[in-house]
């Protein structure tokens, strides 16, 4: 089998998307007699120009390169893309956020996505996605998709899966800090998260600090408003970027609780990475997301009740019993996440596309 790779996504530099294509590249060499990954060597200036080379790069560039080297397939690493010819096209659904929360997106966005969606996973031969919950939102809009469920691994900073990394949990947590990571998208409600911290240490008296890893996205202004009100003077609110590895996985074993407050969920690997790093999470149970950490008790229904929620589970982490509970539960649960169940669903996967051919 000859496969292409698009990973379009890699131009934008390190984030979730971009780990998620370089571990199916890794698959790819092993199952693939020859693999070529496609990626633009960079993004043109202007909202504008940037959607209309995302169009064409993933419609026509791709696709036609990827039957010009003869591949019996092309990977679409993130959400859209077809193939031509007899070139099989299996595109990686990430999640459906934009269409079941238009209002949290630009309308020329939402417009986009929901017309290059439909025709990607109409034309596919696959679309892999990395969460039940995802496929039953993929199906209830295209009820006629094949579509293979496969979740992202767990895995260190050195490349090792979560089960074979020695690493000795604390038996206390390590300090007061909240870990956040997350791009500050107005779905990931990164305001929220700062109201319930702010709650918590009002409540308790006790000086949590709210570190937040991030990057821009479409409610940075909303971000920035609500940090400066709640921390004028900038003694608990941290803002971290451009860690590598090794930092963030420090950070993520320092802290006394990792939080993430998204109202939807295709996955989240920072919850994975969170529990594999020693650390309970704290969530309000949305999305995917008690797939990959299942709450210990029920969660509030209403997203409305999600602050006094969030605000409760991290209190509720100061008996260091409850917070050795949680944190155990958790990272068994997120041990089952791993590379070799990974590769082993995407070959399984390409197994299948060869037969079909």
């Amino acid at each position: 089998m000859k496969a292409v790779l698009n990973d379009f996504i890699g131009v934008r530099g390190r984030s979730g998307s971009s780990r998620g294509a370089n571990l199916i590249s890794e698959v790819l060499e092993l199952n693939a007699e020859s693999v070529k990954i496609l990626r633009p060597t960079r993004e043109p200036k202007g909202r504008f120009f940037r959607l209309c080379n995302m169009i064409s790069w993933d419609f026509l560039v791709v696709p036609f390169r990827a039957r010009l080297l003869g591949a019996n397939v092309v990977i679409h690493a993130t959400n859209t893309g077809i193939g031509f010819g007899k070139t099989k096209s299996v595109v990686v659904l990430h999640d459906t956020m934009v269409l079941d929360h238009p209002r949290l997106f630009n309308r020329f966005f939402v417009a986009y996505a929901s017309v290059c969606m439909a025709i990607s996973v109409r034309c596919s031969d696959l679309v892999v996605t990395p969460s039940h919950h995802s496929k039953r939102r993929i199906l209830s809009r295209w009820p006629g998709a094949r579509v293979r469920v496969v979740p992202w691994p767990a895995y260190s900073n050195s490349g090792q899966e979560a089960d074979s990394v020695e690493y000795v949990a604390p038996q206390r947590a390590l300090s007061l800090d909240i870990l956040v990571v997350s791009s500050m998208d107005k779905h990931k409600r990164l305001p929220l998260a700062i109201r319930a911290v702010e709650t918590a240490r009002a409540e308790s008296g006790i000086d949590f600090r709210l570190i937040f890893v991030t990057r821009d996205g479409n409610d940075s202004e909303a971000f920035e408003h609500t940090r400066a009100k709640a921390d004028p003077n900038g003694e608990w609110i941290v803002l971290r970027s451009g860690l590598d590895d090794s930092e963030l996985t420090a950070l993520y074993r320092n802290a006394f609780c990792v939080l993430v407050s998204s109202l939807d969920e295709g996955f989240c690997l920072p919850a994975l990475e969170g529990c594999e790093n020693g650390v309970p999470v704290v969530h309000a149970n949305r999305g995917a997301l008690p797939e990959v950490i299942p709450r210990h008790d029920s969660a509030k229904s209403d997203p409305d009740e999600d602050l006094g929620d969030l605000k409760d589970q991290v209190l509720a982490l100061l008996s260091e019993d409850h917070w050795r509970a949680v944190r155990d539960k958790a990272r068994a649960h997120a041990a089952r996440f791993t590379k070799s169940e990974f590769s082993k669903n995407w070959s399984a996967a390409l197994s299948d596309l060869r037969q079909d051919a």
